[in-house]
């Protein structure tokens, strides 16, 4: 059996959606129940375990990625500068940042509190709406590409397109698009980089978030519990997670 474990009720609901084509196989559980049944242990789970975003110690047959390798992947200004040469030049000091810049919150989600700064003041101005604030430089997006990896092997990857408004983030909340890249067209070096940060992260589910400029691909971020919306890919990775 294989457990998807889980925090929040949005992340719940995919998990709940991928159990549901299992054929049994597998079962969604929110760790708040868990913690519910007593807090002073640490809850056992038979199987395999896959943290979905969840950050509470389990012991369990096989757990991928434990509650402090999803603790390092959430935060994007740690995971950053675990990611050194595999991620933008990245600043967390405000004398040091090179402009234009994208300033963030340490934690963030989809394109939400996404700032392009071009001065000092402008950064100031996006560092005060920044809880544990990091810098990144701006590069000229040519493609911008998700990789879902499950235990080291690439499952599926998807290719975001910009707005129509010509948005510097891509994300679909932001008018962005996504398609499905099929298997013989998957970019090498996008493939490439985004396996070897889930190694320095010590990753073995996640989706990386990677940026290609006219001279290489950036990972940007790795993600524990992306989005899933399609019932197709809900089947394929019912099917990949029970085996």
């Amino acid at each position: 059996m294989t457990t998807l474990l889980y925090h929040s009720k949005s992340v719940g609901y995919v998990c709940k959606r991928i159990a549901n084509k299992s054929n049994n196989n597998i079962q969604a559980i929110c760790d708040r129940d868990l913690e519910l049944l007593d807090s002073r242990l640490i809850p056992v789970i038979s199987g395999r375990v896959i943290h979905w975003d969840s950050r509470i110690h389990i012991l369990a047959d096989e757990v991928i990625n434990n509650y402090q390798q999803v603790k390092l992947s959430r935060n994007k200004k740690e995971s950053r500068k675990a990611l050194g040469d595999l991620t933008l030049n990245t600043w967390y000091r405000l004398e040091d940042i090179k402009y234009p810049c994208v300033i963030r919150p340490g934690r963030h989600h989809g394109g939400m509190l996404f700032f392009v700064c071009n001065t000092t003041r402008e950064a100031l101005v996006a560092i005060g709406h920044c809880r544990n604030w990091y810098a990144s430089t701006l590069i000229q997006k040519t493609k911008e590409y998700r990789v879902f990896v499950f235990n080291g092997k690439v499952i599926k990857v998807t290719r975001r397109y910009a707005p129509e408004d010509g948005g510097i983030a891509w994300n679909p909340s932001l008018g962005g698009s996504i398609t499905r890249v099929l298997k013989e067209s998957w970019p090498s070096e996008v493939i490439n980089i985004a396996i070897k940060a889930g190694e320095v992260l010590q990753l073995g589910w996640y989706a990386a978030d990677v940026a290609v400029d006219t001279n290489r691909p950036y990972v940007l971020e790795c993600n524990t519990a992306p989005g899933i919306h399609r019932e197709k890919t809900m089947i394929e990775f019912a099917e990949i997670f029970s085996a």
